[in-house]
């Protein structure tokens, strides 16, 4: 038996992710909980989404018509959400703006003193208010410290334990394992409850603005055996690459007040995919439609803001100064340039929630003791995707309400033990040996994945055979490549395995895309270029069992839900392009 060399904790409640889920959950969890501990794989409020948001969040507030508020996330959700979400989400957000507001913290507010909200991204009734992401996350940082939640930074959590001892269930978690960043030191912590809020999938340099969410949370619960929902949506896009080689976020702000986007013709193209939001599209259409006007000769793509007031760039200045401090750095003039910009796409991407965890209404996996929030969740409210601002909402009440459930349960529930010390010294030696000492370069495995799920043809236009195609080159990568890479350090041991994570979310994306036979949301399969609401309106879910997948598709309850479409007809997708002849 090795000898455990390892830190080991104990805690009524561990959050993994110190983003605004992870706070909210932290916060909420620390009202009942007495031991609470944050972990975060870099520094909260330096790190992930919610610190480099871009500026905006749905902001329902109380004399607003909530029925026509949750009409329009579900027709635009495409009739995918959970629509006692929707309502959820809407009544709740109102309790934590008051929360966050009561704060202090930085909305932008009118001479009325009242939230200035403003339209973005696909919205009609719906609004959002604008904050900057920076200081909000400062703020939570501070919220949470001054109520008496530890921080453990700088440790990436690589594995979700399970209870080995026959005194409770076997699927019961009873805490994490993970190794600091920098020292190299592993930890082991024994929770009473966890709460999963890891952010969603991104890649390596994919997301414009982080590069180190990587799907961890997603490919630790499925690894664990929790139930995974909605993959195949998990193809989106960020307008953030400016003249081809800087990247800022921003494009939601830009759309909500009324930035134009035009092709190399001057013309403003977006009328031909969504004729009644044009520029204000969601994302994945206006990446699709970029990308079908460069394919068929009309790109580059421009940005023109040139007809914008001055004003609205004294707004932009205080709610993504980043943005406009690379726009200066770049010699980007706003004001009087049209700016060339392209999408940043991968897939698997949920920057959205778009795909990830499955949880209840009260945010509970099924896995007993596990809950999870935020960007590691399907966030059921979207649907695929609804309108802007809401995954950021979504943050909000979905921490509260894990962070609530998790310590409801380490407090009702007795803590299994640990897996015994040489068990865990085991897994220890196993992960720091995950590489053989090869000598291929991550950047090359990160290239090689990137050719088969980047292009086109691969990400916003599918066909069967491509899929196919992909599945087989990343599990060469996975089985062959990985596992050669030449890992010198902690660094780039945890470079590997983000990238392992990353590798197991894209499995499962190409995976359920191949099952679903429509287009709807990000997804197109040239097969099939309609959304088939008589057939389709259903949700995928994955769950690993053993070495094997169990994929169940389930029929939504549109009976029991009050908002559903008006016609099963055939509905052509916005953009169509097609690679197969």
């Amino acid at each position: 038996m090795k000898s455990a060399n390892f830190q080991r904790i104990e805690a009524d409640v561990v959050v993994l992710g110190g983003g605004l889920a992870g706070c909210w959950a932290a916060l909420a969890a620390k009202e009942r909980a007495c031991r609470v501990i944050l972990v975060d794989k870099a520094m909260v409020a330096r790190s992930g989404c919610s610190t480099f948001a871009a500026g905006v969040m749905l902001a329902p507030l109380s004399d607003d018509n909530l029925e026509e508020w949750a009409r329009e996330i579900v027709e635009n959700g495409e009739f995918m959400n959970d629509q006692k979400w929707v309502v959820t989400l809407l009544n709740e957000q109102m309790g934590r703006l008051a929360d966050m507001q009561g704060w202090g913290f930085p909305f932008e507010m009118g001479a009325d003193e009242r939230l200035v909200r403003i339209i973005g991204r696909a919205h009609k009734k719906t609004r959002v208010l604008m904050f900057h992401g920076h200081k909000l996350m400062e703020g939570m940082r501070k919220k949470v410290l001054e109520k008496g939640v530890e921080l453990k930074e700088r440790i990436m959590v690589t594995d979700l334990l399970l209870n080995q001892d026959g005194t409770a269930s076997p699927n019961r978690l009873v805490g994490v394992i993970g190794r600091h960043t920098r020292s190299g030191e592993w930890v082991v912590l024994n929770a009473g409850a966890l709460v999963l809020a890891c952010g969603p999938i991104f890649f390596k340099d994919g997301g414009g603005y982080v590069d180190n969410i990587s799907g961890d949370g997603v490919a630790m619960a499925y690894r664990a055996g929790a139930t995974l929902t909605d993959m195949e949506f998990a193809t989106q896009c960020n307008i953030i690459i400016w003249r081809r080689k800087y990247k800022a976020s921003g494009i939601n702000m830009f759309q909500g007040y009324g930035a134009h986007i035009v092709n190399s013709n001057g013309e403003r193209f977006m009328e031909r995919y969504d004729p009644v939001l044009k520029e204000r599209s969601k994302t994945s259409i206006l990446g699709a439609a970029f990308t079908k006007e460069a394919l068929e000769g009309r790109g580059p793509i421009y940005m023109d803001m040139r007809h914008l007031k001055p004003e609205v760039f004294e707004k932009f200045e205080r709610v993504i100064p980043k943005t406009m401090q690379v726009f200066r750095a770049a010699g980007i003039d706003p004001r009087h340039d049209l700016i060339e910009c392209t999408p940043s796409v991968h897939t698997p991407h949920s920057s959205s929630g778009e795909g990830g965890i499955r949880v209840d209404i009260d945010c509970r996996t099924d896995l007993p003791g596990l809950f999870a929030a935020g960007g590691s969740t399907k966030h059921k409210p979207h649907g695929t995707y609804a309108v802007g601002g809401l995954n950021l909402a979504y943050c909000c009440v979905s921490g509260y309400r894990a962070g609530y459930g998790a310590s409801r349960f380490a407090q009702g529930n007795l803590r299994p033990p640990l897996p015994g010390d040489g068990l865990l010294a085991d897994y220890i030696d196993r992960q720091e040996r995950s590489f053989a000492g090869g000598q291929v370069d991550l950047e090359e495995i990160i290239r090689e994945i990137k050719l088969v799920t980047v292009p086109a043809k691969y990400s916003f236009f599918k066909h069967r055979r491509r899929i196919n195609e992909t599945l087989a080159r990343l599990e060469e990568i996975e089985a062959g490549l990985l596992p050669e890479a030449k890992v010198d350090g902690v660094h780039n041991w945890v470079k590997g395995m983000e990238i392992r994570n990353y590798l197991t979310c894209a499995r499962l994306v190409y995976k359920a895309a191949l099952l679903r036979e429509e287009s709807r949301g990000s997804l197109f399969r040239e097969e099939f270029p309609n959304r088939d609401d008589r057939h389709w309106l259903k949700w995928i879910t994955i769950k690993r069992i053993g070495h094997e997948d169990r994929i169940i598709i389930e029929p939504i309850p549109l009976d029991s839900y009050p908002f559903k479409p008006k016609s099963l007809a055939p509905v052509p997708f916005p953009v169509q392009y097609y690679f197969e002849k």
